[in-house]
């Protein structure tokens, strides 16, 4: 029979706090992130908290969860993590934004645990790069910018960047690799995006505007966008062109696709509305390229297609999906402080936290998309799995295959799984054991606006004990 909450003779075995904290969290830290804590200045001197993995812990804690910074020093407590206030935890969760910035570009850099794709280089990139703003309490709605790439081909983020609202959409701060396939928006078609992969060796596929990226032909001659497609009509067309920029030139293909009329209608009325928000005089070229995708491309044409480049630029939204997970199942939209060493500390944690999401789900995708054949080698041992197969309708949609993996799911069980090696859990034997020590933290501070609940429970409790009839003052005045 269970025993009640308010039996105080508990096993004192309930008391233990269990978790898997080393195993699942430190296991993939790199081997020197203690002395590099030390040397961030994160963790200069054993107080409260011991040593830099317990700091560390206390900032997860923090970022993936609810609780505020006195929620997290009575956490602390409760786990026998450290004893400290929240003034404390802030502090040193402002202290340690150089060291998590440090820690998420190991953690991105680690090899991958894919083994699906075998025979692929291990320095064959295929990168979507895009930005995302970010806001805090107060602010605009773009008071911080996150800049991502995405390895599209192995699934998770290879490099991130942060910065205010006026860090422009750019590829020169990412590290870019010699082979790099870079596939961006309208925001990076620009020439100077087009120079700065050219110059660390990379290949690009851009959309873009005439008005914001003008090139020219092989005589020197502009590239009239408008007039060239006028002339080619519907369909998809490609021209060999020149981009000009800070005297170089730079060898590039632009490669056109008409809408479908109903998609170029939308686009089109979009630009309409965009233009009277903001009283502008629509241009009619505008109207007419609204109806087409421009891309800009440095891919090798003897491998690139224009129909296999189309192709790809469209598994450009793979990022735009990312950034949705990650606003949803991360709450990264919903930063809790104003003071920016604090915000960029918490962000770089949350990003930590995701990578290590993202190491976790590769292994998993990969076991899960190999079930379907251990399943079916494993028949043999289940007839009646194999009898109901074959009394299935013919035309049912259940063809004995596993779908896809959602992306959704797994990235919320392995992230929920990583909240719960971090915050672990205690009894009611552990909570009422510390209580002398959490009453601090738990009843607050004194204050000159009157607590309403305490007064009116005073006065209830007044009122029945002496049973006279004394009118009673819900309002608190």
């Amino acid at each position: 029979m269970p025993q009640p909450l308010h039996d105080t003779h508990l096993p004192e075995s309930s008391q233990v706090f269990t978790g898997s904290w080393e195993h699942d969290i430190v296991a993939h830290l790199p081997a020197d992130y203690a002395q590099q804590a030390v040397e961030k200045k994160a963790f200069q001197r054993a107080r409260q908290i011991q040593c830099p993995q317990d700091l560390l812990r206390g900032i997860l804690a923090y970022v993936l969860s609810t609780y505020s910074l006195r929620a997290l020093s009575c956490w602390a407590m409760l786990t026998d993590l450290a004893e400290m206030s929240d003034r404390a935890w802030g502090k040193r969760l402002r202290k340690a934004g150089s060291w998590l910035q440090w820690l998420l570009e190991q953690t991105l850099c680690a090899p991958s645990v894919i083994h699906l794709l075998p025979a692929l280089p291990s320095d064959v990139r295929v990168l979507l790069i895009d930005a995302s703003s970010l806001k805090q309490p107060g602010g605009t709605g773009d008071d911080w910018r996150l800049h991502l790439a995405y390895d599209l081909l192995r699934g998770h983020m290879a490099e991130v960047r942060l910065t205010d609202q006026h860090g422009a959409e750019s590829l020169a701060p990412f590290s870019l690799r010699k082979g790099d396939v870079i596939v961006a928006d309208r925001g990076y078609g620009y020439r100077k995006n087009i120079a700065a992969a050219c110059k660390q060796e990379a290949q690009v596929l851009l959309r873009f505007a005439p008005s914001t990226c003008p090139m020219v032909l092989g005589d020197g001659t502009p590239l009239d966008v408008v007039a060239w497609l006028r002339e080619q009509g519907e369909g998809t067309h490609v021209q060999e062109a020149l981009c000009c920029f800070e005297k170089q030139t730079y060898p590039v293909r632009v490669l056109a696709q008409s809408l479908p009329p109903e998609a170029a209608e939308r686009a089109r009325q979009e630009r309409r509305e965009s233009c009277r928000r903001h009283g502008r005089q629509i241009q009619e070229d505008t109207l007419f390229l609204a109806g087409w995708v421009l891309l800009v491309s440095t891919l090798d044409p003897k491998v690139w297609t224009p129909q296999l480049a189309l192709r790809l630029y469209r598994a450009r939204w793979q990022v735009e999906l990312l950034f949705k997970r990650m606003k949803q199942i991360l709450r990264l939209n919903q930063i809790r402080s104003t003071h920016p060493q604090t915000i960029q500390a918490t962000l770089f944690a949350l990003f930590l936290a995701w990578a290590l999401q993202e190491q976790e789900g590769q292994w998993l995708r990969e076991q899960l998309e190999s079930l379907p054949q251990v399943m079916a080698s494993s028949s043999e041992e289940c007839p009646a799995i194999e009898e109901r197969e074959e009394s299935a309708a013919p035309d049912s949609e259940y063809d004995g295959e596993a779908g896809p993996v959602s992306s959704w799911l797994l990235a919320t069980m392995v992230l929920q799984t990583l909240r719960h090696a971090v915050l672990g859990q205690w009894s009611v034997a552990r909570l009422r054991e510390i209580l002398p020590r959490l009453r601090r933290l738990l009843c607050g501070s004194h204050r000159r606006r009157v607590h309403q609940e305490r007064q009116i429970r005073t006065r209830l409790f007044a009122l029945f004990s002496s049973g006279s009839e004394a009118l009673f003052n819900c309002s608190g005045a």
